[in-house]
C-alpha cells in the first residue's frame, strides 16, 4: 500500500521552513525525516500536525516522500520539490530579497544548503550553554551509562527531556514543554553526536500572543 500524504508537522515552529511529511503507510501512522537509514518513522495516532484537507490530500495522491521533500510558507501554503534539486529550490526562493527576511538564521542555513554546504550543527558549538552542559551531563559516568543510545533535548542550559528516538523528541517534547522546546539534540553514544535532523540544531521559539 503507498504512502498517503495526510499533513506536514514543523519542528521549527514558524514559517517559512522545511517541514515533515506525516501520513499512513499500511495503516500506520509515520513521520518521514531525511537521511539516516530508518525513512518511515511510526507516531502515535494522537500526534498533533497540520492537517490537510481532503482535496489536498488527492492533490497529492502521488507525493513520494523518499524523492520528494516538503517546505511550508504557512500552515496552508506549502510545496513539494524533488530532494536531489534540493540546492536549486532554495537557490530560486532566495532571489527574493523578502523571502525569510524575518529569520535571517534561516535564511543562512539555506543558502548554505544552496551553495552546497550542508549546515554542520557541531559549526561554533563549544562555547555554546547547551553544549557546556551536555560536556558536564555526560561526565558523569553513571548518567552516562544510563543514558547511552538515548535522544536527550537541553534549552537554556538545562536538560529537558529524554527520548527513545529523535522522532519521539521532536514529536512529543514541544508538546510536553509549551514554549520551552529544545534548542539542543544529543544522541548519547560513542561519538555523541548532534541530532543533525531536522536542520537547523536551533528551534527558535516565538512569543505567545
Amino acid at each position: 500500500m503507498p504512502f498517503e500524504l495526510l499533513g506536514f508537522d514543523n519542528p521549527y515552529g514558524k514559517y517559512p521552513a522545511p517541514v515533515i511529511p506525516v501520513g499512513k503507510l499500511d495503516g500506520q501512522l509515520v513521520a518521514v525525516y531525511p537521511g539516516g537509514t530508518k525513512h518511515f518513522n511510526p507516531i502515535p495516532d494522537d500526534s498533533v500536525y497540520v492537517h490537510l484537507p481532503e482535496e489536498t490530500v488527492a492533490e497529492f495522491a502521488d507525493f513520494n516522500p523518499l524523492t520528494e521533500r516538503l517546505f511550508a510558507d504557512d500552515e496552508t501554503d506549502f510545496t513539494c520539490y524533488k530532494s536531489a534539486e534540493e540546492a536549486e529550490y532554495f537557490t530560486d526562493r532566495l532571489q527574493d530579497s523578502n523571502f525569510c527576511l524575518d529569520d535571517p538564521g534561516m535564511r543562512e542555513v539555506l543558502t548554505r544548503v544552496a551553495n552546497g554546504t550542508p549546515f554542520n550543527p557541531q559549526d561554533d558549538i563549544t562555547q555554546d550553554p547547551n553544549w557546556l552542559e551536555f560536556q558536564r551531563l555526560i561526565a558523569d559516568s553513571n548518567w552516562y551509562a544510563s543514558h547511552f543510545g538515548k535522544c536527550i533535548a537541553i534549552s537554556g542550559g538545562k536538560l529537558i527531556g529524554v527520548y527513545a528516538s529523535k522522532e519521539e523528541c521532536f514529536l512529543q517534547s514541544r508538546q510536553g514543554h509549551g514554549t520551552h522546546k529544545p534548542t539542543f539534540l544529543m544522541v548519547v553514544g560513542e561519538e555523541n553526536e548532534v541530532v543533525e535532523i531536522p536542520t537547523p540544531l536551533e528551534i527558535v521559539d516565538e512569543p505567545s500572543a
